[in-house]
C-alpha cells in the first residue's frame, strides 16, 4: 500500500503528529502493513481523530480505486470500438481491393475487344 499524492498534504501532516507518539512494538497485528497503515493502527489505538482521519484516508482511496476502475473500463470500452472500426475498415478495403481487381479485369478485358474491332476493321 502506498500513499496517493492527492493524499500527501494532509497524510503527511497526519504523520508527522502521530509519528512522535507511536511505540515501535506490537509487530504482530500490524505484519503485511505499509508503515503509514502501521502508524496509523497503533494511533487509533490512543486516539478516535486519528480514527477518523484513518476512515477518511481510506474512503478516499475507495473512491480514487472506483473512479481508476471506471476510467480502465472506458479505455477498455474504446479500445475495443477502435479495434471494430479497424477490422471494419481493413474488410472494407479488401472488399474495395476486389472489386477493384475485377473492375480492373473488365476494363482490360473490354480494350481487348475494342483493340481487336479495330484491328479487324483495318484488315
Amino acid at each position: 500500500c502506498h500513499v496517493q499524492r492527492s493524499l500527501a498534504n494532509p497524510v503527511a501532516r497526519l504523520q508527522q503528529r502521530v509519528e512522535h507518539e507511536l511505540p515501535r512494538s506490537n509487530k504482530d497485528e500490524t505484519e503485511g502493513c505499509c508503515e503509514f497503515e502501521v502508524r496509523l493502527t497503533m494511533c487509533t489505538k490512543k486516539k478516535p481523530r486519528c480514527a477518523d482521519k484513518l476512515e477518511e484516508t481510506k474512503r478516499v482511496e475507495r473512491e480514487r480505486h472506483e473512479a481508476h476502475k471506471e476510467i480502465l473500463a472506458h479505455e477498455k470500452h474504446m479500445q475495443k470500438e477502435k479495434e471494430k472500426e479497424e477490422l471494419h475498415e481493413a474488410k472494407m478495403k479488401r472488399m474495395m481491393h476486389g472489386h477493384g481487381k475485377r473492375r480492373e479485369k473488365e476494363l482490360k478485358e473490354l480494350h481487348e475487344k475494342e483493340v481487336r474491332k479495330q484491328h479487324d476493321r483495318h484488315e
